[in-house]
């Protein structure tokens, strides 16, 4: 929803922050600092997809998000867990009944263990893509080092609905997946100015996503805590000052990019009420 605000002086619209990636669980979101982020997200309407890593992540997601309107759950295992899960993905059930996308899971070739090998992972991340298709899910896919092979799957199947999160394979690759129509979320890493390297990279990332498929996130709140809302306004001027856009034209494409991929998809109609 756009809320407009009236004076004898202005109008003013203010477009819905969208957090297209979150992991609010006690793994990567310290627990006394679970309230303030709640209440920050509801203050500000904050339309969050929450991210699990695993099922015990997921659980416990599942468990927060009855505590509020404006974030909804995804079922995900990253790449990291293939040589545990592989084995037995038989006694894993995917909730489809109660969620409409998978995340966070994908390919990861630099960061995985070696146990993960290439081949279990591609088990692991099939196994989600055929759910995916049967169910029109969105998929917030995980992918480091493995763009070719990521590519190359995806193609396999019937997926219309792809969100590559805080892409930095390549720009090639962030040419091919947008040509198809794939999105990307930006991450606030590229705010810290003592990471340079990965910095320049996020940098060169945000300046080639094409208008229609730029995405924000927040990921993980720093240690240090900052409120989701701080993070996502002052990654939004960031991205807008490098574009060389107005920050109010960019929140609206991220408001509108953010409506285009949630509508109709599977258990998210609630949170597209939000963004009409």
């Amino acid at each position: 929803m756009l809320f407009t605000e009236t004076s004898s002086y202005e109008v003013r619209v203010i477009f819905v922050l969208v957090d297209m990636h979150f992991h609010i669980d006690s793994r990567w979101h310290k627990v006394e600092h679970l309230e303030q982020t709640l209440n920050d997200i509801k203050e500000n309407r904050i339309i969050v997809a929450g991210q699990a890593t695993d099922v015990p992540s997921y659980n416990e997601l599942i468990n927060i998000v009855k505590r509020s309107d404006y974030i909804f759950p995804a079922f995900g295992i990253l790449p990291w867990y293939a040589h545990d899960v592989v084995p037995k993905l038989d006694s894993i059930d995917i909730p489809v009944n109660e969620v409409g996308m998978l995340g966070e899971i994908g390919l990861d070739y630099l960061y995985s263990p070696p146990e993960a090998t290439p081949e279990l992972q591609k088990a692991l991340f099939e196994f989600f893509l055929q759910a995916a298709e049967r169910h029109d899910m969105i998929l917030n896919l995980h992918v480091r080092g493995a763009s070719d092979d990521t590519l190359a799957i995806l193609a396999s199947y019937n997926v219309n609905r792809v969100i590559l999160h805080s892409h930095t394979d390549s720009l090639e690759s962030i040419k091919e997946a947008t040509d198809r129509g794939y999105y990307i979320t930006v991450n606030p890493v590229v705010l810290n100015p003592s990471d340079d390297g990965r910095r320049k990279i996020h940098t060169a990332i945000i300046k080639a996503i094409p208008e229609d498929f730029i995405l924000s996130e927040v990921d993980t709140v720093p240690l240090d805590y900052e409120p989701p809302s701080k993070i996502l306004r002052k990654l939004i001027d960031y991205m807008a000052d490098l574009r060389k856009i107005k920050t109010d034209d960019l929140s609206s494409t991220i408001h509108a990019n953010s409506l285009r991929l949630l509508k109709g998809a599977p258990t998210l109609n609630q949170y597209v009420k939000l963004l009409e």
